[in-house]
């Protein structure tokens, strides 16, 4: 059986400046690169890491939002995107 996503936002290329993404419950987050890219939660300020997980190379997967989402080492080719179900 097929698994669907509904688009919610565009995407747009992650970099150090925290994103809500408009707002999207779920993030779809893309790492085009080859080598890992660690994605990092913080705080609406800012202020605070919540937590770190570490994307794999050409890896895909998806995030229950909850804050700012910040991709945290400036690596370029980790895209993101609103998604719902």
């Amino acid at each position: 059986m097929a698994s669907y996503i509904k688009l919610v936002s565009n995407s747009i290329s992650c970099n150090a400046t925290a994103n809500t993404f408009f707002g999207a419950k779920c993030v779809r987050v893309v790492n085009a690169n080859t080598t890992p890219a660690l994605v990092t939660y913080q705080s609406n300020t800012g202020a605070n890491v919540a937590s770190t997980v570490v994307l794999g190379g050409t890896e895909v997967f998806i995030i229950k939002r909850t804050d700012e989402l910040l991709i945290s080492n400036n690596t370029t080719g980790l895209f993101g995107s609103g998604v719902g179900f």
